[in-house]
């Protein structure tokens, strides 16, 4: 595999030589990190890493777009004022989903691996 720097500064991987830039700076690697973090890769040595302060980062968009699908059947109701269904409740629930949110907007801070990142997206369903 080979990896290199683009013209964004974000890293690719390629499988062919002959499919990096010319010009680019590149590094033949043996490993590849997680995709799912791809934005915060960075080459370091022979290596391509990742940047866990990047990969927290990405974390947190993911949090608050799990936040956002789950706020938005209380929020109809809230907006909407629907006929036959509580807003007080459907706050209630906000306030749940705001404490639940909160909680893992801690946990994904004091991570201190891509590893126990990744595990903190199985546990939470990310």
């Amino acid at each position: 595999m080979f990896s290199y720097q683009q013209e964004d500064n974000t890293v690719a991987i390629c499988s062919k030589r002959s499919s990096i830039p010319e010009g680019a700076i590149w590094k033949e690697v043996a490993t590849v990190p997680t995709r799912l973090h791809r934005s915060a890769w960075q080459i370091v040595g022979d290596e391509v890493l990742t940047d866990l302060p990047l990969a927290k980062l990405i974390a947190h968009d993911k949090r608050r777009v799990k936040r956002e699908l789950l706020f938005a059947p209380h929020d109809m109701v809230i907006a909407k004022q629907i006929p036959g269904q509580n807003a007080g409740q459907a706050e209630m629930e906000r306030v749940g989903i705001r404490n639940a949110d909160s909680q893992l907007q801690i946990a994904i801070d004091a991570i201190s691996t891509e590893a126990d990142l990744l595990a903190l997206y199985d546990s939470e369903d990310m």
